[in-house]
């Protein structure tokens, strides 16, 4: 596995980048608007009160030019339009060195070090240092970013910064070769209708392929001249009763009307379908009876909007609870050690407790069955090893335990981890595959992957699971620290040898079982997998994004696998023999749950003293 600490993640290749290879020359249309607007961004643009600018966002400074979108429909959302009205105190480069320059300074040393990485549109955007600039503040200021891997990331990624540049510049060069080659589209401006047609796409800025996208797109817009005429000549007679949002729509009007409509009726018949957009459910689909375009042939993918996806975060922090505390707990067996501690070793008079405290916990414990909350002193009775491979069968499709009647079985989660195991582990070596050869590797399908498993866990961790595992949690924690970590009992234990807490686990699992077990992969599976379900449960797209957050993950997962593959090499590896049971994912099988140890010697009953 690679060393993330030097591997480089910053820079990211272009999904969308369907032509050209790096070395060739840029597009001239693409130079002019890159060089336009860096011009644009090197004058005096704000005040030097940082905090009056924000105060005054709707008068002038930083804050209102920072917080305006690159290019959106209407000119007052036009970067190229708001820069000249904001010409002010200070460049973007002074207010740079000024107000951050150890940062700026960084990032400046970063960048040049990772410039090689780069595609070749990110290269030709952020070669212009004024376009840089900007985009490291909006980084800084509008994004709070504070490291220089982060704002790199902000840069490059796919979907981030230097795409909104890259748009911007694609629509002016479009109003430009209209405007040269004198191309009429009726009255609908250009930048409107090609900003719709290029929502998520991305070509190169090389030559001849830059300008033949561009007139593609603007010969889409063609096939509508005809019908934009009809609207144009209504507006003239009836005024501006069209919006440009609705201009689609009533262009998929005009091509599906079974009546033929022409410059003499369109007076008539605009208005009236106008009227229906605005007042109707009539949605004027692509549907026709008439002559087929390129439009009906479209397909909605229907696909749900993530936000519109429940999950509930709590739910799967719960999952990471109930993951610590099944390998903890009953895979490594905690619970089964203080069993045999109170049913061997007490009666059998090898251990001899003295303290009062210990002493009052193990009667609550052994006698009474209960146990304390060491935040609050509230008593909780002890769980049964039942109860808890019924959660576990329940969340993590872990064991053969019978679970409740019309409890579901998380079956997918074994499958799911699966998943994203294998998409970091493949992640990891394409990097190191392709470390310093200017390439770059997507990082979506471990996106989809963790998405994947936040939407399974949310749902299956509910429930009874939901009010269990806090308190089997309580329990393991309550056993730990007034038991295993006690020195008076550990001391007894160790016979004078290291009294640490995990030797001291090691050594009773020996006594119980004949054999030591790999204690120290064991902890590492419980607290690795713990990070990862935790990450999951806190994931956004963002945090991918970060390289930092990404990187801490990858190593994470890295660390977890390690610790997985040594418990498969471990002679106490508690999978069953049967390849069946594995394949059936009641053990889990790699990269996912080693399964939990229902050999236990001592039952939660068996007080036979």
């Amino acid at each position: 596995m690679g060393n993330f600490g030097i591997t480089n993640f910053g820079s990211s290749n272009v999904n969308g980048l369907r032509f050209g290879t790096i070395g060739k020359e840029p597009d001239p249309y693409a130079v002019e608007q890159l060089k336009i607007l860096g011009n644009l961004l090197s004058g005096k643009l704000m005040s030097n009160d940082w905090d009056q600018a924000e105060e005054n966002a709707e008068d002038f400074g930083l804050y209102r030019l920072l917080t305006t979108p690159f290019l959106k429909k209407g000119k007052d959302n036009d970067l190229y339009e708001i820069i000249p009205n904001y010409r002010n105190d200070m460049t973007l480069r002074t207010f740079c060195e000024k107000r951050v320059p150890s940062l700026f300074f960084e990032f400046n040393s970063h960048f040049n070090d990772a410039s090689s990485s780069l595609t070749f549109n990110q290269k030709q955007i952020l070669s212009h240092n004024n376009i840089r600039d900007f985009l490291f503040l909006k980084a800084v200021y509008i994004e709070q970013l504070n490291n220089v891997k982060s704002i790199f990331s902000y840069m490059t990624q796919t979907g981030s910064a230097y795409l909104n540049v890259f748009q911007a510049v694609a629509v002016k060069a479009s109003e430009r070769i209209r405007d040269n080659e004198k191309i009429k589209l009726g009255h609908i401006t250009a930048s409107d209708r090609i900003i719709e047609l290029l929502k998520g796409e991305e070509f190169s800025m090389e030559k001849t392929i830059f300008y033949n996208e561009i007139k593609n797109i603007i010969n889409r817009m063609v096939f509508d001249l005809d019908n934009l005429d009809l609207i144009s000549k209504v507006e003239k007679e009836l005024g501006d009763i069209i919006s440009d949002d609705d201009v689609p729509a009533i262009l998929n009007y005009l091509k599906s009307s079974n009546i033929k409509i022409d410059a003499q009726n369109a007076k008539y018949f605009i208005p009236i379908a106008v009227n229906n957009l605005k007042n109707s459910n009539i949605s004027y689909s692509s549907t026709s009876s008439g002559a087929a375009s390129e439009f009906d042939f479209a397909v909605n993918y229907y696909e749900d909007d993530r936000a519109s996806l429940e999950i509930i975060k709590e739910n799967i922090v719960c999952a990471s609870q109930l993951y610590y505390v099944m390998v903890l707990g009953d895979e490594l067996g905690i619970f089964n050690i203080i069993n045999y501690i109170a049913t061997k070793k007490l009666p059998a008079g090898n251990m001899d407790i003295r303290n009062r405290d210990t002493l009052k916990d193990l009667q609550l414990y052994i006698f009474s069955e209960s146990f304390k909350d060491l935040r609050n002193g509230e008593i909780f009775k002890r769980t049964l090893p039942a109860e808890r491979m019924m959660f576990y069968k329940q969340v993590y499709s872990v064991g053969d335990e019978q679970t409740l009647e019309g409890m579901a079985v998380n079956n997918d989660y074994n499958r799911l981890w699966s998943i994203l195991m294998k998409e970091c582990v493949d992640y990891i070596q394409r990097v190191e595959d392709t470390t310093n050869s200017g390439y770059s590797i997507s990082r979506q399908k471990i996106m989809q992957a963790i998405e994947d498993l936040q939407y399974n866990l949310s749902t299956h961790c509910t429930g009874m699971s939901k009010v269990a595992t806090p308190i089997m949690y309580k329990e393991m924690d309550f056993v730990i620290e007034r038991f295993m970590k006690n020195e008076e009992i550990t001391r007894q234990i160790s016979l004078g040898n290291s009294t640490s807490f995990w030797k001291v686990i090691e050594r009773i699992l020996f006594e119980m079982q004949g054999e030591v077990p790999n204690v120290a992969a064991l902890r590492n599976k419980a607290v690795f997998g713990h990070r990862i379900l935790s990450f999951i449960a806190n994931y956004t797209p963002a945090q991918v994004a970060d390289d930092v957050k990404f990187n801490d993950f990858l190593s994470t997962v890295e660390a977890f696998i390690i610790a997985e593959s040594q418990l498969q090499d471990n002679p106490m590896d508690m999978r069953s023999e049967d390849p069946a049971d594995n394949a059936n994912g009641n053990m889990g099988g790699y990269p996912g749950m080693n399964g939990v140890n229902k050999n236990v010697p001592v039952g939660a009953d068996d007080w036979n003293f």
